[in-house]
């Protein structure tokens, strides 16, 4: 099989310059675990509808969806990823560097 490099190049950079939503990243590690919507669905607590809008973006994630996610996925990467987008995560992400006042 021969790969053409230039359309390798190609690909990639289109996929590096493609941001991933939090609801693909929860489809992705679902479908890894290989649950359908819904069996995960069930296991947080959920119907599969609402699991598909979470999934394409029609429905929000709350932090405490994602964190039953996550759980129910055994996949702490996706809190990583979802506080990455979070506001005040990134906030205390910020102020953690920030010199300690003196006492």
């Amino acid at each position: 099989m021969v790969i053409s490099l230039e359309k390798y190049r190609k690909t990639r950079q289109l996929r590096a310059s493609v941001e991933i939503t939090i609801g693909e990243r929860v489809a992705i590690a679902r479908k890894d675990q290989g649950l359908t919507q819904e069996e995960l669905g069930w296991r947080v607590g959920y119907s599969q509808s609402v699991i598909s809008r979470m999934e394409t973006g029609a429905a929000e994630i709350t932090p405490g969806d994602m964190a039953a996610i996550a759980k129910a996925l055994g996949n702490p990467a996706l809190l990583e990823t979802y506080c990455s987008t979070c506001p005040v995560c990134r906030a205390a992400v910020e102020m953690s560097s920030w010199p300690k006042p003196a006492a």
